[in-house]
């Protein structure tokens, strides 16, 4: 409880939670991505988006892609 609660009472918006995601040893940028878009932060959805797809493997690329097409075009 120690750790845990800290951490969560850090994560007081969507924008945090994003900023937060990022920081994670595995950034899965599709959430991130989420979070951002829920925090009215359009650009930096896109942005992290991009910057995902440019690192993605065979099987994020999909998700990411589609993401990306229903998000931004």
């Amino acid at each position: 409880m120690n750790v845990g609660i800290p951490y969560y009472e850090q994560v007081i918006n969507w924008s945090t939670a994003a900023d937060l995601a990022l920081q994670a040893p595995f950034v899965f940028y599709g959430d991130v991505c989420d979070f951002y878009l829920m925090a009215n932060e359009k650009k930096k959805a896109k942005d992290v988006l991009t910057y995902g797809l440019e690192r993605a493997n065979d099987e994020n690329y999909e998700d990411l892609k589609q993401r990306m097409d229903k998000y931004f075009k």
